[in-house]
């Protein structure tokens, strides 16, 4: 009789004592979670995936079958269990792959110059912080100026 245990946190299959002799079963690996793994993907890869997916498995569909419920953004975001609002960034992949099909030119899941980034941080009191202040009250004096007034 065969019986679940677990081990090291992963649910196996063990099979008690007796002269029962375990039933072949396939060497199928369980299908895994990206929420709850351990595995981590860079951004460049997660492009890749989804631009793979789109040309390969779904064979690149026309634009005009990428929304909806069951339109290609919405199938890729599914299959790939990517969360909820991840459409934008899935449909501006897509927009660059065909971009760069039709130009003739191979999809690169790099990122673009001047996107991502983390939000900056600016020591209060240093030059970067005196250079930004100055910028802000020169637009604000101009806007000023430039509404009579307000």
């Amino acid at each position: 009789m065969a019986a679940a245990t677990e081990v090291g946190g992963c649910s196996c299959r063990g099979y008690g004592g007796g002269s029962e002799a375990p039933a072949a079963e396939p060497d199928v690996p369980t299908p895994l979670r990206v929420r709850d793994s351990d595995y981590h993907l860079s951004d460049e890869q997660r492009r890749t995936c989804i631009a793979v997916y789109f040309v390969d498995v779904l064979g690149a569909p026309e634009t005009a079958d990428w929304g909806g419920h069951d339109g290609t953004i919405s199938i890729i975001q599914r299959k790939l269990a990517f969360p909820d609002g991840s459409r934008d960034i899935i449909k501006q992949i897509l927009t660059d792959v065909v971009e760069c099909h039709s130009k003739g030119v191979v999809y690169s899941a790099g990122r673009k110059n001047g996107s991502g980034g983390g939000s900056k941080l600016i020591i209060l009191g240093s030059v970067e912080a005196q250079i930004v202040a100055g910028h802000c009250a020169a637009r604000r004096q101009a806007g000023e100026e430039g509404s009579g007034g307000r």
